[in-house]
């Protein structure tokens, strides 16, 4: 287990960065890529912080801290009767929408910026998440260096050895919806919150597991027998992988890190488990997000698109992680976790879209595709590769993929694949 120290020194990389650009008064955005794949955005206006996007969950994350923020869900509401016009584009919707609230009046002033804060809080908590695994040898690094100013971009080196941080100059969140200075946060006030999330949940030793996950019951048995029948009934109605731990505190209105702190035992024994499920649509928040689950169940029970997805790879965390997006999505999932029995099996099934993993045994993706764009019935199929490395794009539509994404697979990214893909289908260049 890596140590409270060591997952402190994570902490502070990130807000070393974020630090750094503050006293230099930057505006832009800071593009985040841990090494797992997943990637923010983080916006600051003259050193404060604006806003973060991105992430696992980035439209269940704002329409969340709306409902904490207007209980009435009136709000809620007026977003999902908003249309985006196509002059606006703006790079982060979620802040555009919170604007034009705050310029319609919709929310207050301190309901904004309790938006804001605890949507940063949040995201950057997710940064430091997913950059935990950061090499301990920096350790030293740090203890050295922590009483010095940062006054060049050279005092970062070393600081992000379990990310990378690019650096655009000049970018809003939006260029047609802005928010007053006074909004925005120091980060000064920001690292201290994120910095005690983050130990309470490495003392409750839940560093591996994400508050963005939908807690699931694995063993009601085991369960029945550790609690009352009223908590067994209410965690067996409440548990069932369709809502996030922080969706569900939210809903609740329940502090997360104190619900998490009872099922803290059961998760640990296994009793209770996790599956991740995708993003919610930010146009579609009508009625908040428990009467949204509804209709995506309803949705689901009566949709005609049972279209096939299929998906090649030998792991099944990739194979788990895509079916549960497809099932939710409303589509049918074939995986096939062999390479040699992949086209004999995707010609007799013919699937409407195709994951493909790069690196596999015997047959690899390249080939795999090859051989796919070669057979009648399936060479208009959108095949999307899947590799953990940067992949060699240019080699990749040679062989006919349609697209690219990074392993480890992300939610929002293969619910985009999706969007994409069954929107607009095109064919294979």
């Amino acid at each position: 287990m890596v140590s409270t120290a060591e997952q402190r020194l994570t902490c502070n990389r990130i807000f070393r960065h974020l630090t750094f650009y503050s006293k230099k008064q930057f505006t832009g955005r800071l593009d985040v890529q841990a090494a797992n794949g997943q990637s923010w955005q983080i916006y600051l206006n003259l050193g404060q912080l604006a806003w973060i996007a991105g992430g696992i969950h980035p439209h269940r994350r704002f329409i969340r801290h709306l409902q904490l923020a207007d209980s009435t869900n009136a709000v809620l509401q007026k977003v999902s009767q908003y249309s985006l016009p196509a002059s606006d584009n703006p790079e982060c919707s979620e802040y555009h929408l919170l604007a034009k609230l705050a310029q319609e009046k919709q929310l207050s002033p301190a309901q904004v910026t309790q938006v804001i804060k605890q949507a940063l809080i949040e995201g950057l908590f997710d940064v430091v998440q997913a950059t935990e695994l950061a090499s301990p040898t920096l350790q030293e690094f740090f203890s050295q260096q922590s009483g010095q100013q940062l006054t060049t971009v050279a005092d970062l080196e070393g600081a992000s050895d379990s990310f990378y941080v690019q650096v655009n100059e000049n970018h809003r969140p939006s260029q047609q919806a802005r928010l007053p200075y006074t909004w925005m946060q120091p980060v000064m006030e920001v690292q201290p919150e994120v910095q005690k999330s983050w130990e309470r949940w490495l003392g409750m030793g839940l560093q591996n597991y994400s508050p963005n996950a939908a807690p699931v019951v694995r063993s009601p048995e085991q369960l029945k027998q550790q609690t009352s029948e009223k908590v067994y009934q209410n965690l067996m109605s409440l548990m069932q992988g369709k809502e996030t731990l922080r969706d569900l505190a939210a809903r609740l209105k329940r502090d997360i890190w104190g619900m998490t702190q009872v099922l803290q035992p059961l998760i640990h024994q296994q009793v209770i488990g996790f599956v991740d499920i995708p993003d919610l649509s930010l146009f579609s928040a009508k009625q908040g997000m428990s009467e949204q689950r509804n209709a995506r169940q309803t949705n689901r029970a009566t949709a005609t698109k049972k279209e096939l997805i299929a998906c090649v790879d030998d792991s099944p965390q990739t194979q788990k992680m895509i079916e549960t997006i497809a099932h939710a999505s409303g589509y049918n999932f074939l995986g096939i976790y062999e390479s040699v029995e992949a086209l004999p099996t995707l010609i007799e099934k013919k699937p409407k879209l195709i994951f493909l993993d790069l690196v596999m045994p015997v047959v690899n993706g390249y080939e795999l595709c090859h051989q796919i764009r070669r057979v009648e019935a399936l060479k208009n199929v959108p095949v999307v590769i899947l590799t953990g490395n940067m992949v060699d794009r240019v080699r990749a539509r040679m062989s006919g993929a349609n697209e690219c994404i990074t392993k480890p697979v992300e939610v929002n990214k293969v619910q985009a694949v999706l969007n994409r893909q069954f929107a607009n289908p095109a064919p294979a260049q």
